[in-house]
């Protein structure tokens, strides 16, 4: 009887970290009152209620999300995110500590939610938030597969693959994260499972970009992971004023569809590539749609002969801006009737009409809830992951100091790669910077632990 309440009790623990956790990640969502929205929130919603293929992301995440709306609503979609957020938290407290505590996964997040712009993308109808878990899906096969269940060892590559097919950012970060974080291991462990580890990782991430491809291959005749980068290669160097002389001299001898875009080559322009990605302007024929992409890839091209050392600053610049923007609540702002979200809601959620048009987001006030400040709170975080590095290597603890050392390459990779690849917009910094936090809470938990044990006092989370 006594092992049956114990039992009992484990599990009410369990269930009651869960539940605090999820309403935590959930906090601002509810505070709106409503799941939060980004623009792009309407293609990934358009991908299930219209079976809508579009040119400039996958289709996976779209999908992936499918069964949750069309059958519990838009809320399930948010509570889902954050219920698997709680679990890869509570997978990755497991892995570190040998009997964690009950209260350690709600205290953990709690510092997330409170003091991170986690809670901002947990809640919100968009692939990014799982920019950082795959990554912490990575370090667990990297760091901790010699504890994982049987099942877990074949489910958690299954989920990188997944993750990674949800947005075409996550590719080169996590295979570039995954190195580092391979490296590190070896030099700390010397096993050769880390390479073993490291090769089903990015042996996951080959089969999602192969299945992308594939994709592309059967709904637009191109196999490859992407029918829009050069689309958005040409907008980077639009927003950095670097493409608008190569057109302007190419158009003195040649007649082409980029030499209409008044407003994209005007020198005084703000953010002229965002404009020209996401602006109908001007109304173009199908024959001419059909010539853009060749356009697109010779305005790239030549614009990197042209000027290869301006294009090198820009990028440099534009990766050092990056590094320092991580605003919450970026992109959450009010959205009319004329875009595709509030249309795909009005169309296929009618019952969720009259809730998003209450909510805090659609009212202006949603960005008043960002308050704490995020960015600099995960800049200190992401130098004190520099010290946390350097102490766990020297008290020997692998686990601690690879975790940390995939944080940090995760912040710099993330911020080169879409520097470069899509643009300086904070949202794309914003959605990793809770990383450095989730390290920090850890090393501390750990160290007093430590502590605690060497002067003989009792500790019930005791680190492997």
């Amino acid at each position: 009887m006594p092992s049956i309440s114990i039992v009992q009790r484990l599990r009410f623990d369990r269930v009651a970290g869960y539940t605090a956790s999820t309403i935590m990640l959930l906090w601002v969502a509810l505070a709106n009152a409503f799941p939060l929205m980004f623009a792009d929130s309407g293609t990934y919603l358009r991908i299930g209620t219209e079976y809508y293929v579009p040119y400039d992301r996958p289709v996976t995440y779209g999908l992936a999300i499918l069964p949750l709306h069309s059958l519990l609503g838009l809320w399930s979609v948010a509570i889902a995110q954050c219920l698997f957020a709680t679990w890869i938290f509570d997978r990755v407290l497991r892995a570190i500590f040998a009997r964690p505590a009950p209260w350690l996964l709600p205290a953990t997040v709690a510092a997330l939610a409170s003091l991170t712009s986690l809670p901002w993308f947990t809640g919100q109808v968009m692939p990014d938030m799982f920019a950082g878990l795959v990554i912490l899906i990575a370090w667990l096969l990297l760091f901790a597969r010699d504890g994982l269940a049987r099942w877990e060892r074949y489910a958690l590559p299954a989920l990188v693959t997944l993750i990674v097919a949800f947005h075409l950012s996550f590719v080169p970060t996590l295979g570039a994260v995954t190195i580092v974080g391979a490296l590190t291991g070896w030099l700390l462990l010397r096993k050769p499972r880390i390479w073993k580890s490291g090769a089903i990782i990015l042996g996951a991430i080959v089969v999602a970009v192969l299945g992308l491809s594939g994709f592309n291959l059967l709904t637009q005749g191109q196999f490859r992971p992407s029918t829009s980068s050069n689309a958005f290669l040409l907008a980077r160097l639009l927003d950095g004023h670097m493409a608008q002389p190569t057109i302007i001299e190419m158009c003195k001898t040649r007649e082409m569809i980029l030499c209409r875009q008044d407003h994209v080559l005007d020198p005084a322009a703000v953010m002229p590539g965002q404009y020209y990605l996401w602006t109908v302007y001007p109304a173009l024929k199908p024959a001419e749609i059909a010539r853009m992409p060749a356009e697109e890839t010779e305005v790239f091209r030549r614009t990197l002969q042209d000027n290869p050392a301006g294009v090198a600053r820009m990028a440099l610049n534009g990766f050092g801006q990056l590094l320092l923007l991580a605003r919450a609540g970026d992109g959450m702002d009010r959205y009319g009737d004329e875009m595709q979200i509030s249309q795909q809601i009005a169309k296929h959620f009618p019952r969720s009409e009259a809730a998003w048009q209450a909510s805090r987001q659609q009212h202006g006030t949603l960005r008043s809830l960002a308050r704490i400040p995020d960015r600099a709170i995960g800049l200190i975080g992401a130098l004190l992951n520099i010290v946390i590095v350097t102490i766990a290597i020297r008290r020997r603890q692998p686990m601690i100091a690879g975790l940390a050392t995939m944080m940090l390459a995760t912040l710099i990779l993330n911020a080169l790669f879409c520097s470069v690849l899509s643009g300086v917009v904070e949202r794309y910094q914003a959605r990793v910077m809770w990383m450095p936090m989730l390290t920090l809470a850890v090393a501390l938990i750990w160290w007093i632990g430590q502590r605690a044990a060497k002067e003989g006092q009792p500790w019930s989370s005791a680190g492997r």
